[in-house]
């Protein structure tokens, strides 16, 4: 039975799920713990695919993607939760990899960063340049970096993002977040 987005996203964060892929010629399949596990459903065909992405993608999206093969968008689900999304093409077939965010961001001690992060985001001038694999941390270092600055100190932090992840709602400092393209 296909499910639709809804459903895919509700079971991916009932199983704890980090990933969500979809792939032309397979099932659903999702990442859990590392792991991934294909879904007892229907094999995914190209049309499938079109109706899935645009059951989140906005029509000005989904033309950016029908124009250059690849998108980068999030989704916010129901105030649940919210997915960094990738659409594109992978030998001529539909591609959707959707990275689960969480909603609430952690602190730089709960994730037990160095502490040198901490005396970063007191530093009122710089740039910083975080790299790594998919799945490495980056975003939510950088959103916890974010969050530190927000709660500390009363200044105006810009960021420009591609696409939107994490959201940050003012505290201490105002947070102004760009999206390339939006």
């Amino acid at each position: 039975m296909a499910m639709s987005m809804e459903e895919l996203m509700r079971g991916a964060l009932e199983q704890r799920a980090s990933d969500i892929h979809l792939k032309t010629g397979n099932p659903p399949i999702f990442r859990i713990d590392g792991s991934l596990r294909r879904l007892d459903d229907d094999m995914l065909t190209e049309d499938r695919m079109r109706e899935l992405h645009k059951q989140i993608a906005s029509p000005t999206d989904i033309a950016k993607f029908e124009k250059v093969m690849e998108s980068d968008i999030s989704y916010m689900f129901e105030g649940i939760a919210r997915f960094r999304v990738n659409v594109c093409k992978d030998d001529g077939d539909t591609r959707i990899v959707m990275r689960l965010i969480p909603l609430n961001i952690k602190t730089l001690d709960d994730l037990r960063l160095p502490p040198i992060l901490k005396k970063l985001c007191q530093l009122k001038n710089g740039l910083v340049l975080f790299t790594g694999p998919t799945g490495s941390g980056k975003s939510t270092s950088l959103a916890a970096m974010i969050d530190e600055i927000n709660r500390t100190r009363p200044d105006h932090v810009v960021t420009v993002e591609d696409p939107l992840e994490f959201v940050h709602a003012d505290k201490t400092a105002i947070v102004t977040q760009r999206e390339v393209g939006h």
